[in-house]
């Protein structure tokens, strides 16, 4: 006798077939996790002659761990860590770090860097350091008025924004790059240009201008925030850039770190200066952004309270 299948069966048995193929392999499927958010607020503090602390803001739920970098090596860490200690240094060392979160979907943006300075036997303790980028005032004129847009410039760069010299020239110094004046830190187009860069100046009681002494400048610093700073003339300055004429008077600069001793007294003071230049092969002053002159050049504190006490104690933090 001749076995016959009916349709309904049939069609029930492509249905479920179908249904099968359909569900059984999401059951089996895996989920390929997103890339980690990117960590941020890096900072370095010198916690002895031979260590710093980099900490950091964990932004992510899903990391494997984090990696912690001076660029020549590397520390792999946990998932959920905030904070290392980088040991093995020595006194006065100079170390800068940033950071990535990282899962088996790949690694995040590293932060900006943080960076600090292990302090000598005789600092006994306390340093800061702040990676502020140079830029020099020095612009295919004469360079001179131009301190205002450069440190304001240099500000902007510290906090990731991208806005060049000339486009800070341009935003504060209404006249041009060879106008004369230099730039007021609470002028309209200065608070406008921070304003539209999602910045504004530290106040306290209302007031911008509250850096009125060393450890007014050091809290700042410690907050991680780069000073803007008027100075005079009044720590040598022509000697530092061989002996130019005429580069004297009011002049602004940033101050970027310290050292202090144990209970805190400051020793040194740091600064970017954009005055700072040297002579090219053909003669002409150029920019010199090298550590310790343009860069990160080292004042005394005596030598330091002379220049801001000749500038009125003027100056301010950026947040």
């Amino acid at each position: 006798m001749k076995r016959t299948i009916s349709t309904r069966a049939a069609s029930v048995g492509l249905a479920a077939a179908l249904l099968a193929s359909l569900v059984a392999p999401a059951a089996f499927a895996s989920t390929t996790p997103a890339i980690p958010a990117a960590p941020s607020n890096p900072t370095a503090t010198a916690v002895s002659a031979t260590a710093i602390q980099v900490t950091w803001a964990d932004n992510s739920n899903n990391e494997t761990g984090f990696v912690v970098s001076d660029s020549l090596t590397s520390v792999t860490l946990g998932a959920n860590t905030t904070s290392y200690t980088w040991g093995g240094l020595t006194a006065g060392t100079y170390k800068c770090f940033h950071v990535e979160a990282y899962n088996s979907a790949g690694a995040s943006a590293w932060t900006g860097w943080a960076c600090a300075t292990t302090p000598t036997a005789a600092q006994g303790g306390q340093s800061k350091r702040l990676n502020v980028p140079f830029i020099s005032q020095w612009n295919g004129t004469n360079g001179g008025g131009n301190c205002g847009p450069a440190s304001l410039t240099m500000i902007l760069s510290y906090y990731g924004k991208s806005v060049t010299f000339q486009q800070a020239v341009a935003a504060v110094r209404l006249g041009g790059p060879a106008a004369p004046g230099w730039t007021d830190f609470e002028s309209a187009n200065s608070v406008a240009l921070l304003q539209n860069n999602g910045l504004t100046y530290v106040r306290t009681n209302g007031a911008v201008l509250n850096m009125g002494s060393l450890s007014a400048i050091k809290a700042q610093l410690d907050a991680n925030r780069p000073v803007i700073m008027e100075v005079w003339n009044a720590y040598g300055q022509n000697t530092i850039y061989g002996g130019i004429s005429g580069m004297v008077g009011d002049h602004i600069v940033v101050v970027t770190g310290y050292d202090a001793t144990a209970s805190g007294t400051i020793q040194t003071i740091y600064i970017n200066d954009p005055l700072a230049v040297v002579r090219s092969s053909t003669g002409a002053w150029v920019a010199d952004p090298r550590e310790g002159y343009g860069k990160d050049y080292a004042l005394s504190a005596s030598d330091f309270i002379s220049a801001a006490s000749g500038g009125g104690w003027y100056g301010a933090a950026v947040q």
